[in-house]
Protein backbone atom coordinates (compact mmCIF):
# COMPACT_ATOMS: atom_id res chain seq x y z
CA UNK A 1 0.00 0.00 0.00
CA UNK A 2 1.71 3.30 -1.23
CA UNK A 3 1.16 5.74 1.85
CA UNK A 4 -0.05 9.24 1.43
CA UNK A 5 2.22 12.47 1.82
CA UNK A 6 0.94 15.72 2.84
CA UNK A 7 0.57 17.03 -0.61
CA UNK A 8 -1.78 14.26 -1.27
CA UNK A 9 -4.13 15.17 1.92
CA UNK A 10 -3.99 19.04 0.24
CA UNK A 11 -5.13 17.53 -2.91
CA UNK A 12 -8.26 15.82 -1.44
CA UNK A 13 -9.55 18.69 0.22
CA UNK A 14 -9.49 21.35 -2.67
CA UNK A 15 -13.62 21.45 -3.16
CA UNK A 16 -14.10 24.95 -4.50
CA UNK A 17 -12.34 25.39 -7.81
CA UNK A 18 -12.64 24.12 -10.69
CA UNK A 19 -9.50 26.07 -12.21
CA UNK A 20 -8.03 28.71 -10.21
CA UNK A 21 -6.51 30.55 -12.67
CA UNK A 22 -10.03 31.54 -13.81
CA UNK A 23 -9.12 34.48 -11.32
CA UNK A 24 -5.77 35.47 -11.92
CA UNK A 25 -4.38 37.88 -13.59
CA UNK A 26 -2.65 35.92 -15.76
CA UNK A 27 -5.57 34.32 -17.40
CA UNK A 28 -6.47 35.39 -20.92
CA UNK A 29 -9.79 34.36 -21.64
CA UNK A 30 -10.89 33.39 -25.43
CA UNK A 31 -13.14 35.65 -25.88
CA UNK A 32 -14.01 38.77 -23.40
CA UNK A 33 -16.75 41.33 -23.08
CA UNK A 34 -17.30 44.85 -22.87
CA UNK A 35 -14.22 45.93 -24.82
CA UNK A 36 -15.26 45.45 -28.38
CA UNK A 37 -14.79 48.64 -29.13
CA UNK A 38 -11.40 49.13 -28.18
CA UNK A 39 -10.22 45.25 -29.30
CA UNK A 40 -11.53 46.67 -32.81
CA UNK A 41 -10.23 49.58 -32.91
CA UNK A 42 -6.39 48.31 -32.24
CA UNK A 43 -7.21 45.17 -34.55
CA UNK A 44 -8.16 47.09 -37.38
CA UNK A 45 -4.61 48.83 -37.49
CA UNK A 46 -2.74 45.64 -36.94
CA UNK A 47 -4.52 44.03 -39.68
CA UNK A 48 -4.57 46.67 -42.20
CA UNK A 49 -0.94 47.17 -41.77
CA UNK A 50 0.36 43.67 -41.05
CA UNK A 51 -1.47 41.93 -43.91
CA UNK A 52 1.05 43.95 -46.27
CA UNK A 53 4.00 43.17 -43.68
CA UNK A 54 4.65 47.22 -42.60
CA UNK A 55 4.46 48.70 -38.77
CA UNK A 56 1.42 49.30 -36.96
CA UNK A 57 0.82 52.77 -36.37
CA UNK A 58 1.64 53.62 -32.61
CA UNK A 59 -1.01 53.25 -30.17
CA UNK A 60 -1.26 54.48 -26.60
CA UNK A 61 -4.29 52.23 -24.70
CA UNK A 62 -5.28 55.03 -21.60
CA UNK A 63 -8.37 54.12 -18.79
CA UNK A 64 -7.90 53.55 -15.08
CA UNK A 65 -6.73 50.47 -13.22
CA UNK A 66 -8.87 46.78 -13.90
CA UNK A 67 -10.30 48.73 -17.12
CA UNK A 68 -9.35 45.63 -19.51
CA UNK A 69 -6.33 47.26 -20.84
CA UNK A 70 -3.78 44.49 -20.01
CA UNK A 71 -6.33 41.74 -20.91
CA UNK A 72 -7.06 43.37 -24.25
CA UNK A 73 -3.71 43.68 -25.14
CA UNK A 74 -2.09 40.63 -24.01
CA UNK A 75 -5.26 38.77 -26.26
CA UNK A 76 -4.35 40.96 -29.30
CA UNK A 77 -0.79 40.27 -28.98
CA UNK A 78 -1.33 36.48 -28.74
CA UNK A 79 -3.32 36.15 -31.58
CA UNK A 80 -0.69 38.39 -33.55
CA UNK A 81 2.16 35.90 -33.01
CA UNK A 82 -0.33 32.98 -33.99
CA UNK A 83 -2.10 34.37 -36.86
CA UNK A 84 1.68 36.39 -38.58
CA UNK A 85 4.89 34.57 -38.73
CA UNK A 86 6.92 37.44 -39.10
CA UNK A 87 5.39 39.36 -36.40
CA UNK A 88 7.11 39.49 -32.89
CA UNK A 89 4.60 40.85 -30.30
CA UNK A 90 5.74 41.37 -27.10
CA UNK A 91 4.48 42.09 -23.71
CA UNK A 92 6.02 44.40 -20.99
CA UNK A 93 5.15 44.48 -17.42
CA UNK A 94 7.13 48.06 -16.72
CA UNK A 95 6.15 47.46 -12.84
CA UNK A 96 8.59 44.14 -12.78
CA UNK A 97 10.87 45.37 -15.62
CA UNK A 98 11.58 48.94 -14.84
CA UNK A 99 15.03 50.19 -16.72
CA UNK A 100 16.09 49.95 -20.03
CA UNK A 101 17.94 47.20 -19.83
CA UNK A 102 15.29 45.02 -18.27
CA UNK A 103 13.19 46.21 -21.11
CA UNK A 104 15.34 45.38 -23.68
CA UNK A 105 16.19 41.75 -22.02
CA UNK A 106 12.70 41.10 -22.14
CA UNK A 107 12.31 41.98 -26.11
CA UNK A 108 15.64 40.19 -26.53
CA UNK A 109 14.42 36.49 -24.82
CA UNK A 110 11.49 37.23 -27.32
CA UNK A 111 13.58 37.23 -30.63
CA UNK A 112 15.95 34.72 -29.44
CA UNK A 113 14.31 31.56 -28.14
CA UNK A 114 16.17 28.59 -26.26
CA UNK A 115 19.04 28.83 -24.08
CA UNK A 116 20.56 32.25 -24.34
CA UNK A 117 23.88 33.61 -22.44
CA UNK A 118 23.45 37.56 -21.93
CA UNK A 119 26.01 37.47 -19.50
CA UNK A 120 28.43 40.26 -20.34
CA UNK A 121 26.42 42.10 -22.47
CA UNK A 122 25.40 45.82 -22.06
CA UNK A 123 22.30 47.53 -22.95
CA UNK A 124 23.52 48.78 -26.22
CA UNK A 125 24.86 45.33 -26.80
CA UNK A 126 21.31 43.64 -26.53
CA UNK A 127 19.83 46.46 -28.31
CA UNK A 128 22.26 46.35 -31.20
CA UNK A 129 21.58 42.39 -31.12
CA UNK A 130 17.38 43.01 -31.22
CA UNK A 131 17.98 45.72 -34.14
CA UNK A 132 20.56 43.72 -36.50
CA UNK A 133 18.21 40.47 -35.84
CA UNK A 134 14.97 42.11 -36.99
CA UNK A 135 16.40 43.34 -39.60
CA UNK A 136 18.07 40.42 -40.75
CA UNK A 137 14.75 38.60 -40.58
CA UNK A 138 12.54 41.05 -41.73
CA UNK A 139 10.61 40.67 -38.62
CA UNK A 140 7.67 43.45 -37.19
CA UNK A 141 8.32 44.16 -34.04
CA UNK A 142 5.76 45.35 -31.86
CA UNK A 143 6.48 46.13 -28.28
CA UNK A 144 3.41 46.83 -25.46
CA UNK A 145 5.09 48.98 -22.70
CA UNK A 146 2.47 48.22 -19.81
CA UNK A 147 1.81 50.60 -17.30
CA UNK A 148 4.55 52.68 -18.71
CA UNK A 149 4.16 55.18 -15.85
CA UNK A 150 6.51 52.76 -13.57
CA UNK A 151 9.95 52.80 -15.55
CA UNK A 152 12.27 54.16 -13.04
CA UNK A 153 13.54 57.41 -14.36
CA UNK A 154 12.52 59.31 -16.86
CA UNK A 155 16.18 58.95 -18.53
CA UNK A 156 15.19 55.24 -18.98
CA UNK A 157 11.93 56.13 -20.16
CA UNK A 158 13.07 58.16 -23.19
CA UNK A 159 16.14 56.03 -23.87
CA UNK A 160 13.77 53.38 -24.35
CA UNK A 161 11.37 54.79 -26.46
CA UNK A 162 13.93 57.24 -28.76
CA UNK A 163 15.99 54.19 -29.65
CA UNK A 164 13.27 51.55 -30.60
CA UNK A 165 11.41 54.58 -32.55
CA UNK A 166 14.18 55.66 -34.34
CA UNK A 167 15.74 52.31 -34.97
CA UNK A 168 14.73 52.98 -38.76
CA UNK A 169 16.69 56.23 -39.37
CA UNK A 170 19.87 54.09 -38.96
CA UNK A 171 18.46 50.95 -40.81
CA UNK A 172 15.58 51.30 -43.30
CA UNK A 173 14.73 47.30 -42.73
CA UNK A 174 13.28 47.95 -39.25
CA UNK A 175 9.72 47.93 -38.60
CA UNK A 176 8.68 48.51 -34.91
CA UNK A 177 5.63 49.30 -33.39
CA UNK A 178 4.64 50.50 -29.48
CA UNK A 179 2.15 50.14 -27.63
CA UNK A 180 2.02 52.12 -24.32
CA UNK A 181 -0.97 50.68 -21.73
CA UNK A 182 -1.00 53.56 -18.88
CA UNK A 183 -4.15 54.99 -16.47
CA UNK A 184 -2.29 58.52 -16.97
CA UNK A 185 -1.59 61.04 -19.53
CA UNK A 186 2.20 59.58 -20.01
CA UNK A 187 3.26 61.85 -23.10
CA UNK A 188 3.81 64.86 -20.82
CA UNK A 189 6.89 62.84 -19.47
CA UNK A 190 8.22 62.09 -22.73
CA UNK A 191 11.33 64.44 -24.31
CA UNK A 192 9.99 66.18 -27.65
CA UNK A 193 12.61 64.18 -29.71
CA UNK A 194 10.27 61.35 -28.62
CA UNK A 195 7.29 62.87 -29.38
CA UNK A 196 7.60 64.20 -32.43
CA UNK A 197 7.81 60.31 -33.50
CA UNK A 198 5.44 58.80 -31.35
CA UNK A 199 2.38 60.52 -32.12
CA UNK A 200 0.11 57.60 -30.84
CA UNK A 201 -3.49 57.06 -31.99
CA UNK A 202 -5.59 56.81 -28.40
CA UNK A 203 -7.53 53.94 -27.74
CA UNK A 204 -9.57 54.87 -24.13
CA UNK A 205 -10.89 52.32 -21.65
CA UNK A 206 -13.66 53.77 -19.65
CA UNK A 207 -14.49 51.91 -16.37
CA UNK A 208 -17.02 49.17 -16.55
CA UNK A 209 -20.37 49.75 -15.34
CA UNK A 210 -21.99 48.06 -12.43
CA UNK A 211 -23.61 45.39 -15.04
CA UNK A 212 -20.85 45.20 -16.99
CA UNK A 213 -18.36 44.04 -13.69
CA UNK A 214 -21.09 41.52 -12.56
CA UNK A 215 -21.70 39.61 -16.10
CA UNK A 216 -17.40 39.44 -16.27
CA UNK A 217 -17.03 37.90 -12.54
CA UNK A 218 -20.59 35.68 -12.65
CA UNK A 219 -18.88 34.11 -16.04
CA UNK A 220 -15.41 33.64 -13.90
CA UNK A 221 -17.05 31.97 -10.92
CA UNK A 222 -19.62 29.74 -13.25
CA UNK A 223 -16.05 28.56 -15.42
CA UNK A 224 -13.43 28.33 -12.09
CA UNK A 225 -15.97 27.50 -9.50
CA UNK A 226 -18.23 24.01 -8.63
CA UNK A 227 -21.32 24.61 -9.06
CA UNK A 228 -22.79 25.65 -5.93
CA UNK A 229 -19.55 26.81 -4.55
CA UNK A 230 -20.64 30.49 -3.79
CA UNK A 231 -23.99 32.19 -3.56
CA UNK A 232 -25.64 35.03 -5.65
CA UNK A 233 -25.58 36.98 -2.31
CA UNK A 234 -22.37 36.86 -1.75
CA UNK A 235 -21.53 37.50 -5.72
CA UNK A 236 -23.30 40.72 -5.60
CA UNK A 237 -21.00 41.45 -2.38
CA UNK A 238 -18.85 40.72 -4.61
CA UNK A 239 -19.20 42.84 -7.53
CA UNK A 240 -20.21 45.73 -5.60
CA UNK A 241 -16.72 45.65 -3.99
CA UNK A 242 -15.04 45.80 -7.44
CA UNK A 243 -17.41 48.29 -8.73
CA UNK A 244 -16.80 50.59 -5.49
CA UNK A 245 -13.14 49.81 -6.24
CA UNK A 246 -13.13 50.64 -9.70
CA UNK A 247 -11.32 47.82 -10.15
CA UNK A 248 -12.46 44.01 -11.59
CA UNK A 249 -9.68 42.52 -10.79
CA UNK A 250 -9.90 43.26 -7.09
CA UNK A 251 -13.09 41.67 -7.45
CA UNK A 252 -11.77 38.79 -8.70
CA UNK A 253 -8.58 38.37 -6.44
CA UNK A 254 -11.10 38.52 -3.38
CA UNK A 255 -13.00 35.53 -4.61
CA UNK A 256 -9.84 33.73 -5.20
CA UNK A 257 -8.44 34.26 -1.98
CA UNK A 258 -12.32 33.16 -0.46
CA UNK A 259 -11.87 30.24 -2.25
CA UNK A 260 -8.41 29.49 -0.79
CA UNK A 261 -9.19 30.24 2.66
CA UNK A 262 -12.90 28.14 2.28
CA UNK A 263 -10.76 25.35 1.01
CA UNK A 264 -7.77 25.56 3.66
CA UNK A 265 -10.81 25.06 6.54
CA UNK A 266 -11.39 21.97 3.99
CA UNK A 267 -15.13 23.57 3.04
CA UNK A 268 -17.22 22.90 0.17
CA UNK A 269 -18.56 26.23 -0.01
CA UNK A 270 -17.57 30.03 0.34
CA UNK A 271 -19.53 31.50 3.24
CA UNK A 272 -18.80 35.30 4.49
CA UNK A 273 -16.61 34.49 7.19
CA UNK A 274 -13.81 33.28 4.24
CA UNK A 275 -13.24 36.73 3.02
Amino acid sequence: MIQKTIWDSIEETQTIFIEKDFFTIEYIPETFKHRDSQRDRILYNLKDRLSFHKRPYHMMLNGAYGTGKTLTIKHIFHEANRKFPKVKAVHINCKTNKSSYQIYLRIYEKLFTGKIDTSGLSTFDILDRIIKKIAHRDIVLLVALDDIGSVKSSKDLNDVLYNLLRAHETDKRVKIAIFTVTNENILFFFDGNVQTVFNPIEVKFPKYSYDEIGSIIRERCHLGLYDGAIDDEIIEDVVRYAYDCGDIRKGLARIYKAGLNAEYEGCHKILKRHF
